[in-house]
């Protein structure tokens, strides 16, 4: 396991083949200063990516969902705030509500 990675306790299918690591260790590589998400179901990949971006010590995750709109299985913002503080990530995560298709 890297270095300061903490698996993110949320359910996730990225947590079965470890993704949360890989996707930490891509933003290492790359050194995003903005990353955009969409997607966030229960923040398994938000918390991951946020992790490297804390460990980089900047850079910004600005996650979108449509939460509770979705028709389909998704997650809870709440909760996904809840496990961003913590985390200590409040500062490198901004979670917020748009379709994909408007953006």
């Amino acid at each position: 396991m890297s270095e300061g990675f903490i698996p993110p306790p949320v359910a996730s299918f990225l947590a079965v083949n470890n993704l949360g690591e890989t996707l930490y260790n891509a933003v290492l590589r790359k050194r995003p200063r903005k990353v955009i998400e969409f997607g966030v179901l229960n923040g398994y990949s938000a918390l991951s990516i946020g992790q490297a971006l804390r460990h980089l010590g900047g850079g910004h995750l600005h996650s979108y969902d449509l939460w509770e709109e979705y028709p389909f299985k998704h997650g809870n913002r709440a909760e996904v705030e809840a496990q961003i503080q913590r985390f200590g990530l409040s500062s490198y995560i901004t979670l917020g509500k748009m379709n994909f298709y408007d953006w």
